[in-house]
């Protein structure tokens, strides 16, 4: 059968996570690989969307500091590209927006 697995808006700080280990870093390394490969804007925006649907998908995992400082090494460098500019920028705000407005850092 299928496994339900908690919303990140049900999670709560002292939750275990389903992110153990480096498969976090795993994924989000393989992504950034894809990225880098690409050559075509489009190509681009698909591999840039694949890590957005990550950091959705590890919810508050994402707030790591190991890991919202690998999802920041990805997206920084494409915040001045004219196809994913907007998107980086979206993302970024998506990583650093809520632990500040929380004031978790």
């Amino acid at each position: 059968g299928r496994v339900a697995l908690p919303s990140s808006s049900a999670k709560t700080s002292d939750a275990p996570s389903m992110w153990t280990g480096d498969a976090a870093h795993r994924c989000v390394s393989a992504l950034h690989a894809e990225l880098c490969a690409s050559r075509h804007p489009r190509h681009r925006k698909r591999a840039f969307a694949g890590l957005e649907a990550l950091r959705r998908v590890l919810g508050d995992d994402a707030y790591r500091p190991s890991t919202a400082r690998q999802l920041c090494h990805v997206a920084l460098p494409h915040v001045g590209d004219r196809s994913l500019g907007p998107s980086a920028t979206r993302f970024l705000e998506g990583v650093f927006g809520p632990p500040v407005a929380r004031r978790d850092w």
